[in-house]
C-alpha cells in the first residue's frame, strides 16, 4: 500500500527494496516524509506486557520521525496484524496522549488474508475455520477503532473475497507484483495487482482529505 500511494504522489517509482525493518522515503517534491517500521512479531495474547511492547516498538518509530506536528498534518497508518486486539487500540490512543501526540490522525488498517488463504499446497495456510474465527476478530476490531474515532481500511474483505488472487512467495506474500515501468529505465517500478490498487487508493483518499 505504501508504494502504490508513492508512485501515485509522486508519478513514478524507483524500484523499492523489501522492507523488513525501519524505511524513510522523501515524496511529493520533499515536501512530505514518510516513515515505516516493519513488524513481524506475532502475540497470541493482548496481556499488559505484549500492549506495552507493542507501543515501545511505535514509540522507536516516532522518535525516528521527530519533529513530529501534534496535528492532522502528522497521520499514523498502524495495523495489518492479526494479532493485534481492541485494547492496542485504547492504549495506543492513551500513551499518545501522554507524549503530547493525541491530535495527530489515525488509520486503522485490518488484517488481509494473506497467509490465512487456504490451499493445500502451502504449509503455512490455514484451514477455513480459522478464517472464519480470523473475520469475526477483525469485524470486532474495526467497530472498536470506529467507536474510538480512527479512520478505518478494512482490507480483509475485500481479499477474503478474491483469495485466489493472492500471490504466495518465501516473502512476497500480498496481493500486488512489482513490474517494469519504463522500458528505457530498468529502476521505474510500477506496483500491479487490482486489490491492492483498490484498497490503497481507498488510503489515498483519506490522506487527500487532511
Amino acid at each position: 500500500m505504501m508504494y502504490y500511494v508513492m508512485e501515485q504522489i509522486n508519478g513514478t517509482l524507483s524500484a523499492p527494496k523489501k522492507l523488513q525493518a525501519f524505511g524513510d522515503f522523501a515524496i511529493n517534491s520533499n515536501k512530505t516524509r514518510v516513515y515505516f517500521n516493519y513488524y513481524r512479531e506475532r502475540q497470541s495474547k493482548s496481556t499488559t506486557r505484549q500492549i506495552g511492547k507493542s507501543w515501545s516498538d511505535l514509540w522507536q518509530l516516532l522518535k525516528r520521525a521527530q519533529p513530529i506536528e501534534n496535528n492532522r498534518n502528522t497521520v499514523l497508518v498502524f495495523g495489518g496484524a492479526e494479532w493485534m486486539r481492541s485494547a492496542h487500540l485504547e492504549y495506543l490512543q492513551t500513551k499518545l496522549k501522554e507524549v503530547e501526540m493525541q491530535n495527530i490522525r489515525l488509520v486503522f488498517k485490518s488484517p488481509s488474508m494473506g497467509f490465512w488463504t487456504w490451499h493445500s499446497s502451502q504449509p503455512r495456510s490455514a484451514r477455513p475455520v480459522e478464517a472464519v474465527h480470523l473475520r469475526q476478530h477483525t469485524v470486532d476490531v474495526l467497530e472498536t477503532a470506529r467507536k474510538l474515532g480512527l479512520d478505518v481500511i478494512d482490507t480483509f474483505h475485500p481479499t477474503v473475497s478474491r483469495y485466489k488472487e493472492f500471490r504466495w512467495g518465501a516473502c512476497a506474500c500480498h496481493y500486488h507484483s512489482m513490474s517494469n515501468a519504463n522500458p528505457e529505465d530498468s529502476k521505474e517500478i510500477h506496483v500491479d495487482g487490482p486489490i491492492n490498487e483498490a484498497v490503497s487508493s481507498i488510503l489515498l483518499s483519506r490522506l487527500s482529505t487532511i
